[in-house]
């Protein structure tokens, strides 16, 4: 995954460019371009160390996920609800939003079957970018998630049982070659391989792995720090995937309300502390790169949680980013699950966030901003 250029709004008669071609082209955190019209110059988001710089000057995330914003798009009835994310968010201080750039097979996919795409969800992709544009907004790209409901290694895995392949589990998804190669010709996988070969077609662009941050086998005396026994085993390393070659930014994301489920609030914060001190410090000492905590959030939906509790931690990962940041520590930023306008209540996942039903949250986020710029 990574973040992209915004390039001048594209029409239905745009030519379309060969598949790894367009999706490269969305894989920069921001790209030297001129428009032609108003000739507004994006400059590169580049990595120097452990920052992140732009025009000059530190270029922090200060972010949001909203991951829906293709799939509306493709459909002229919730289009209009993709500008209004993407113009409130702007309007309260964002400069970068996190979305989809993947959805293999099932209703209105991008990817139907493996090789194979649909070219109205495509332009759907190019509508998100260029309102992006418009409101100045740069974007992260994901290209593949292990989401069911946007297909993901489940929806690969299920393509390769279908040709035939002899598939015992969703983690084949990064094992077996014939799956690799459906995902390779998607992205034109896994960690060292696929960063290697976006890197070959483009080596400007900054590229993240976009996991949970659980610590692995490598570093066996930082397991402790994982919320669970099991997260150690789960199949990711935070130490061991970001020393992969080509990448960028390390990631990582906090969830203390279902990695802790049965704490109590002081224990969320104390653990989401020391989870993004721990990263923080290994980001910059052990791998020498920004962080960006790609997703963070809590869930209301079941009760257990309330706003106040959200904000508050919301505060304190923004206290921990901004406190090392302004330390020299390290750059990057974070992007809170997630941020919604009026009329997408229906996609809530309870961590939503509506931008005109939450002004104290909102109020929260300009407080960060301002922080961010004094």
């Amino acid at each position: 995954m990574g973040m992209c250029p915004i390039p001048p709004s594209w029409s239905a008669a745009t030519p379309r460019l060969p598949l790894h071609h367009h999706l490269l082209l969305l894989l920069a955190l921001a790209s030297d371009m001129e428009d032609a019209h108003h000739h507004h110059h994006h400059t590169m988001v580049e990595r120097s160390g452990t920052q992140l710089w732009a025009s000059g000057r530190p270029f922090i995330i200060h972010g949001f996920n909203t991951y829906w914003l293709m799939s509306f798009a493709a459909d002229q009835a919730t289009r209009p609800r993709v500008t209004a994310a993407i113009a409130e968010a702007a309007e309260a201080g964002l400069n970068v939003c996190r979305t989809w750039a993947f959805s293999d097979g099932g209703y209105r996919a991008l990817q139907t079957v493996p090789f194979h795409y649909d070219e109205d969800v495509f332009q759907a992709l190019d509508f998100v970018v260029s309102e992006a544009k418009r409101h100045n907004m740069r974007l992260i790209l994901s290209l593949c998630n292990n989401w069911e409901d946007y297909g993901g290694k489940a929806q690969y895995v299920r393509w390769g049982k279908e040709a035939g392949l002899d598939l015992t589990s969703e983690d084949d998804f990064f094992f077996d070659p014939t799956i690799k190669s459906y995902y390779k010709a998607f992205v034109e996988a896994w960690i060292e391989e696929m960063a290697s070969y976006v890197k070959s077609i483009d080596l400007v662009h900054l590229l993240e792995i976009g996991i949970e941050g659980f610590y692995g086998l490598s570093t066996p005396e930082l397991l402790p720090v994982n919320p669970d026994e099991y997260s150690g085993h789960a199949g990711t390393d935070f130490i061991r995937n970001h020393q992969a070659p080509r990448i960028d930014l390390a990631s990582i994301h906090v969830y203390s309300d279902t990695w802790l489920p049965h704490s109590i609030k002081e224990n969320h914060l104390q653990f989401v502390d020391k989870w993004m001190q721990q990263h923080i410090h290994d980001a910059a000492n052990l791998l020498g790169m920004p962080i960006v905590v790609g997703e963070f959030g809590v869930s209301v939906k079941d009760g257990k949680f309330g706003n106040e509790f959200r904000e508050d931690f919301m505060k304190t990962v923004y206290r921990i980013f901004l406190s090392s940041w302004k330390e020299g520590v390290i750059g990057g930023g974070c992007l809170l699950w997630q941020l919604f306008p009026e009329g997408a209540e229906h996609m809530d996942d309870g961590y939503a966030v509506i931008f005109a039903k939450s002004p104290s949250t909102l109020s929260l986020l300009a407080n960060h901003l301002r922080c961010l710029e004094c």
